[in-house]
């Protein structure tokens, strides 16, 4: 098996009114809410699900308050 090359990378996500911007070590892209069809609240973050079996999760730890969690949930549930 090789080497993953992901592992200590970072990814930066910047979330707006109108779309889902992100930024990483190898792709940027930006995107509408709809390219996610469900957000998942858990103890410590948010599963942000892509498609079946493919979600991207991020830890409450890198949100400023409650509330851009709360909007991060909102804005995908009222884009499907």
């Amino acid at each position: 098996r090789m080497k993953s090359k992901m592992m200590d990378r970072n990814s930066s996500f910047i979330f707006e009114d109108d779309f889902v911007h992100n930024k990483g070590s190898f792709t940027e892209s930006k995107g509408g809410w709809n390219s996610f069809t469900e957000a998942i609240e858990t103890p410590k973050g948010i599963f942000l699900v892509v498609d079946k079996g493919m979600s991207v999760y991020l830890q409450k730890k890198n949100f400023k308050d409650k509330n851009e969690i709360d909007f991060v949930i909102q804005k995908v549930k009222s884009a499907n």
